[in-house]
């Protein structure tokens, strides 16, 4: 390096400039969080002496001030970093596929806005701001408090800030965030409506494929209002291969595929005898008198002459909330006649199937056509398989059709699950089995759901079982 010029300006402030170098530069002096100096050189960008003193005295100026600039700072200290490592982390350890959301908010959000910011200037007055001016619902206002705190633990993890530092996040109450919608239900008259009227929906289509569309939305409304499955991701995934058999319901099988039945059928007896016998030992835990009631055994009839099996089926839900961080995990819902009649018709209206969904899946051969078969989407059309359909604006074109009044309602898709959970407590179904069967927690039926619980007497207890 060659010599050059160098002028002082003052205490901690100096411009130099390299002989080999066209522009001038500055060095200057800052001071980090616990006040130990920290020099920082860099090019002013000007070749002219009387501007490079210009900015100079500038930088000092915003820094006498209190504030330090941005390019002069650490660069782990400023919020953009840490946005930007937090978004890296969370998205490498996404199992069940909710941290994207987060890493989003903070790349796409928090960066943006503070990313020129000292994590320790990020203060509650700044986090209340943001909440008001981007945040109108319960579910937005919860996403950007988790995202805003895994910004917060990050700095604390990289010693950049204390724990007891944190600042507090406002209440909802306190950035106008209105509480979600009531969870509105498909009445009685509803449902009459919607069938009476759902023929004539479908022949006024104008395209072979929105009839299509249409027919799969009949069932797929009938199978969400039977089984409580989540519309979008949960129930369109759902494989004619995540169906098996399970506790006894009526199903119609031939001889030779009875025969391959039988040790699954005593496997799916004994099963549903343990559960039994582990639900009753809970209600006795609680306290419920159980004395009077006698132990059932669970037997799975049959005729050889007519060669039937009574047995339920159940659906294996593989996508969307899972409430599990393994990739291979899986959550089962338990089928209504109604819901399995469904998938048959689907299939057989929709698909052109000659089979139902049992026969399918206990098929005897398992060659190349049925492996086909039994890997298609149940509720998407044959030439929609490899795109994800959503039925959201047919619901919407239904509605529109047969003037179902939407008036002070929030009626949607998602609807069919409230209506499901709402009239299974109406009929003191256990909370217990309703979490379990519709992937949710116990804590959020009771907080959702509440005006709808209601406790089970001992005498219905017996009845619900007999």
């Amino acid at each position: 390096m060659g010599t050059g010029k160098t002028e002082n300006l003052g205490e901690g402030l100096s411009i130099y400039k390299r002989s080999e170098t066209k522009n001038w530069y500055c060095k200057i002096r800052i001071f980090d969080e616990k006040s130990k100096p920290i020099w920082r050189q860099f090019s002013l960008k000007t070749a002219d002496k009387h501007e490079a003193r210009r900015k100079a005295y500038g930088y000092l100026a915003v820094i006498e001030d209190g504030k330090n600039p941005d390019f002069l700072m650490p660069k782990h200290t400023l919020v953009k970093t840490l946005c930007k490592e937090k978004a890296k982390l969370l998205l490498a350890d996404d199992k069940i596929g909710t941290h994207k959301v987060y890493a989003s908010i903070l790349t796409d959000e928090l960066a943006p806005m503070w990313g020129a910011m000292k994590i320790k200037e990020v203060t509650r007055t700044e986090i209340k701001n943001y909440i008001k001016n981007r945040v109108k619902s319960t579910t937005q206002f919860n996403y950007r408090k988790t995202a805003i705190r895994e910004l917060f633990l990050h700095a604390v993890d990289q010693n950049l800030i204390k724990e007891h530092e944190l600042p507090s996040f406002p209440a909802k109450k306190d950035v106008g965030v209105e509480p979600d919608e009531e969870r509105d239900i498909f009445e009685d008259d509803d449902l009459k409506l919607i069938n009476s009227k759902f023929p004539s929906f479908i022949e006024s289509s104008r395209k072979s494929i929105t009839k299509k569309q249409r027919i799969i939305l009949k069932y797929y409304l009938q199978f969400l209002m039977e089984t409580g499955v989540r519309p979008g991701e949960e129930a369109l995934n759902i494989r004619i291969s995540d169906f098996r058999f399970a506790h006894p319901e009526e199903l119609m099988v031939t001889e030779a595929m009875a025969a391959k039945l039988e040790d699954k059928i005593e496997s799916t007896r004994t099963a549903f005898q343990s559960m039994h016998d582990d639900y009753i030992s809970e209600l006795i835990k609680s306290g419920i008198d159980m004395s009077h009631v006698e132990k059932k055994e669970f037997v799975v009839t049959g005729d050889a002459d007519e060669s039937t099996h009574r047995l339920d089926m159940i659906v294996r839900i593989t996508k969307g909330k899972i409430h599990s961080k393994k990739k291979t995990s899986f959550r089962e819902a338990v089928l209504t006649s109604k819901a399995i009649s469904a998938v048959n018709n689907l299939l057989s209206e929709v698909h052109n199937w000659k089979y139902g969904v049992g026969t399918l899946i206990n098929h005897p051969q398992k060659n190349g056509e049925l492996r086909e078969l039994l890997n298609t989407k149940v509720f998407l059309a044959p030439e929609c398989q490899n795109t994800m359909t959503q039925y959201e604006k047919t619901f919407t074109q239904l509605c529109d059709y047969i003037k179902l009044s939407r008036k002070d309602r929030f009626l949607t898709l998602y609807s069919s699950r409230h209506t499901y959970i709402t009239n299974c407590l109406k009929k003191r179904v256990p909370i217990t089995f309703l979490a379990v069967q519709c992937g949710t927690s116990v804590e959020m039926i009771q907080q959702r759901y509440s005006k709808y619980q209601a406790s089970m007497t001992p005498s219905e207890i017996t009845s619900r079982m007999e």
